[in-house]
């Protein structure tokens, strides 16, 4: 391609983006969410299967044997699995956990769980169903954005995660 060319092709790209109008003006401040501490859980562990081989690592399959959650929702966990994808490098990529129980209120819930991060701790996306209709029930979560880390204990035989739900832009 010819230099005049590319430089035809730049200055036509100059006079295209000076010509879109803006979405933002100069007077006007785009707020920080400020997260704010929802939940707690521990979470329990048992022996993981033997590793699946995919591209790049290996897929764990680890069951969840139990647990506690404590915050907007209090509940007891009855079981669930975690299957990252652990890379040769160690970094955990597409961590997905998924766990269910009963609340404090005798409902249902179900957490899903993913994101990524070494082996040491992750950060990830909570999406919380809990079910119930009535006067008492647990308060909707499934909307609410909520930041999680985990972190496994020394054994990795349990991890603890502390979730944040992070305000929806108003």
């Amino acid at each position: 391609m010819r230099r005049s060319t590319i430089i035809g092709m730049l200055a036509g790209l100059f006079t295209l983006s000076a010509a879109l109008p803006t979405t933002t003006s100069s007077t006007s401040a785009i707020a920080t969410p400020i997260p704010t501490q929802t939940l707690t859980a521990e979470i329990l562990l048992g022996s993981a299967l033997r590793p699946i081989p995919v591209p790049g690592g290996a897929r764990l399959i680890e069951p969840i044997t139990g647990g506690t959650v404590n915050g907007v929702i209090n509940g007891t966990i009855s079981g669930g699995f975690a299957s990252p994808i652990l890379t040769s490098n160690g970094t955990i990529h597409q961590v997905s956990i998924y766990v269910y129980g009963l609340t404090s209120t005798n409902q249902s819930f179900f957490v899903r769980e993913t994101g990524v991060g070494p082996k040491t701790g992750q950060v990830t996306r909570l999406e919380i169903e809990a079910g119930g209709h009535g006067p008492g029930d647990e308060v909707d979560l499934y909307d609410t954005f909520i930041l999680a880390r985990v972190e496994p204990n020394k054994a990795e035989t349990a991890v603890s995660v502390q979730g944040y739900a992070v305000p929806q832009p108003v």
